[in-house]
């Protein structure tokens, strides 16, 4: 059984590795467009949030 956080803001352990992993995961991401759309670091920033949070994109270009 899991327990809350002793204070507000407080992570677990298990959050922390998952934030690391999704770190690990967000370059990779990065690594692999920025091969596919060169010398755009901000659309490929923009497409990622895009992606995080399960919305819809449209490049033109």
């Amino acid at each position: 059984m899991t327990t809350a956080p002793e204070r507000p803001g407080e992570l677990h352990a298990h959050d922390v590795e998952a934030i690391d992993e999704l770190r690990g995961v967000y370059r990779r991401l990065q690594q692999e467009l920025g091969r596919i759309i060169v010398g755009q670091h901000d659309v490929i920033e923009q497409l990622a949030i895009c992606l995080f949070a399960r919305g819809h994109s449209l490049l033109m270009g």
